[in-house]
């Protein structure tokens, strides 16, 4: 009798340890999604921010190119067209 005692007793703790893990794993991947999604936001903002400061650098580079082609074609033309 004493024996099914303890092993009733046994198979309780059992439970409650495998009730307690599940509870402490399921907290344990909330915590961890809400991490991973905050850090995404946070890593997608400095993409997007990084992005729109490339685009405003190659706008100004097509600026810079474009008039020192212009320059360029200046010089280019008055060396080759005769002066009046």
């Amino acid at each position: 009798m004493v024996v099914v005692v303890e092993v009733a007793v046994m198979q309780a703790a059992w439970v409650e340890i495998f009730t307690t893990l599940n509870k402490t794993k399921k907290e344990t991947s909330a915590e961890l999604e809400q991490k991973l999604a905050k850090g995404r936001k946070r890593v997608e903002t400095e993409l997007t921010e990084a992005l729109q400061n490339l685009k405003k650098q190659n706008k100004d580079t097509i600026k810079a190119l474009d008039s020192q082609i212009a320059a360029l074609s200046d010089e280019i033309a008055k060396k080759v067209l005769p002066t009046a």
